[in-house]
């Protein structure tokens, strides 16, 4: 008896614990659940009484809101994450719906996007791909003056990027110039300097007059040509 005794006060305790805590849970949602059927029904007039109010209410839950987040930094919890996007879809449903004057079309653009949303993304590739297929995009290629442009900018930002490979702790130096032929020179493109010699500057805007000329004359034979 003494034993059974004992334990009593903790069994009850822990009853009174659990069946006030379910208590209190269900009547703070009923309450809630009340509060926001009031203000749903209200809404308008709510809205057009005490329009400070409502402006008031968001502007400091707002930046009470901010505050707490900003201090503790954004949630990281995937459960929370998954509660704030369902949140946040559901609204955007609600918004769908009332943004039409038509239920039916309404219902149809949420179930619509409900689908794209749900559909796996193996078939949207594939369908897609097929489409790309049957339908493939018009590619505009590139003009002379547009491929010696791009060359030029992509060249010059490979060189940055090698240039800043070689200065960077990273790059075994020694170890690089051993293998060259030309470590003064690549010291010197290192440095700031071109990589390109004078004379290979030369024979390059040699080699680009001549297939400009080359170009312009085969542009005029076809010209002739249309003309004749």
């Amino acid at each position: 008896n003494s034993s059974s005794n004992s334990m009593l006060p903790p069994f009850f305790h822990f009853l009174i614990q659990k069946f006030g805590a379910t208590a209190l849970l269900l009547g703070g949602w009923a309450w809630t659940a009340y509060i926001l059927q009031f203000i749903w029904q209200h809404i308008t007039d709510i809205l057009k009484d005490y329009p400070e109010l409502v402006a008031g209410y968001f502007i400091v839950v707002g930046f009470f809101s901010f505050a707490i987040l900003y201090w503790y930094g954004p949630t990281s919890n995937e459960r929370t994450l998954n509660l704030v996007k369902w949140t946040i879809q559901m609204c955007g449903m609600l918004l769908m719906y009332n943004g039409s004057q038509l239920p039916r079309v309404s219902v149809a653009m949420i179930l619509v996007v409900l689908a794209y949303h749900n559909f796996p993304i193996l078939w949207i590739t594939a369908v897609k791909s097929e489409w790309r297929r049957k339908f493939p995009p018009k590619i505009r290629l590139l003009t002379n003056e547009e491929f010696m442009i791009q060359g030029s900018d992509e060249t010059r930002r490979a060189l940055d990027e090698l240039r800043t490979y070689c200065q960077s702790p990273g790059c075994k130096t020694w170890n690089l110039v051993n293998k060259l032929g030309t470590p003064v020179r690549f010291a010197s493109f290192v440095e700031g300097g071109s990589h390109l010699s004078d004379g290979e500057i030369t024979t390059y805007e040699d080699t680009l007059d001549h297939s400009q000329l080359m170009s312009d004359d085969s542009s005029e034979g076809s010209d002739m040509d249309v003309d004749s």
